[in-house]
């Protein structure tokens, strides 16, 4: 299975990748937020961008739905917004 991006609201994305550790899910993050980061710095717009990311590692034998795991990294998402906001 390819990666896969979805826009699910206004500023969010979902990102599915297939049997992608949590190390490998750690170093997408990373990528994805110095990727905008560098693209941000570069630019005369006076505003600053900035990603919170959320994400979680799923289980095949899990009862969890789809809907409960974007619920599960969308919390995860927030409270590492929350951080950032102090």
């Amino acid at each position: 299975l390819p990666i896969l991006a979805f826009r699910i609201g206004g500023d969010e994305f979902l990102i599915i990748e297939d049997e992608m550790s949590e190390d490998e899910a750690n170093f997408m993050a990373v990528k994805i937020k110095d990727g905008l980061n560098k693209n941000a710095s570069g630019s005369d717009s006076p505003y600053m961008v900035s990603v919170s990311v959320g994400f979680i590692t799923t289980d095949a034998n899990s009862d969890y739905s789809f809907e409960n795991y974007i619920d599960r990294a969308d919390k995860i998402m927030y409270e590492e917004k929350m951080k950032k906001k102090g």
